[in-house]
């Protein structure tokens, strides 16, 4: 019998699992060697300290990045998981697409399209299109599409832009009654 514990008698032992080992490595920064200062043009600047094996340590500003989005992908790539919320999670795609991290940019369009409702679509619609966030504009349009009576009634268009507003009205896969649309559209003219 060897003397060294198993790794699942160590895994017991430390309570964390690869994951939790991997989040506490991240969260306290310990042995890092890049830190990423990220956010000058969100405002206050958060540093992130990672590992990424270089023979110095080094200092790389991301003053495009918001520092939550920032952190979403620190997490993903670090432990598999994130935490989305609705108010950054454009934010976490674009990210995630900069940095080329396919697996969170599909985690945020699943998270996206689990959000959407009546109130929410045509924000996310306009965030979608005005960042090139294709999937997420065509997960909005679809539900946008299924749900168009109940959209168009809560009439939130002028927030969109005559723009959207045609590229919604010119699909195919509209399903709404003409005579809402037309009463509830002049609103947007107005």
């Amino acid at each position: 019998m060897s003397a060294n514990p198993s790794s699942s008698t160590r895994r017991q032992r430390s309570g964390l699992g690869l994951v939790g080992s991997m989040k506490r490595t991240l969260d306290s920064g310990e042995f890092s060697d890049v830190q990423f200062t990220v956010g000058r043009c969100f405002g206050p600047v958060k540093a992130f300290d990672v590992h990424n094996l270089p023979e110095k340590r080094q200092v790389i500003d991301i003053p495009d990045v918001l520092p939550d989005a920032f952190a979403n992908m620190l997490s993903f790539l670090y432990t598999d998981t994130v935490d989305l919320r609705v108010d950054v999670v454009i934010q976490t795609l674009l990210c995630a697409d900069k940095y080329e991290v396919p697996l969170l940019v599909d985690k945020c369009c699943e998270f996206v399209s689990t959000q959407l409702n009546t109130e929410n679509c045509l924000i996310f619609l306009k965030n979608g299109v005005e960042r090139r966030a294709e999937k997420i504009a065509e997960s909005c349009l679809q539900f946008i599409d299924r749900s168009a009576d109940d959209v168009i009634a809560l009439g939130d268009f002028a927030a969109v832009g005559k723009e959207m507003l045609e590229m919604i009205l010119l699909r195919n896969t509209l399903s709404a009654e003409e005579h809402n649309m037309s009463v509830d559209l002049m609103k947007v003219h107005a």
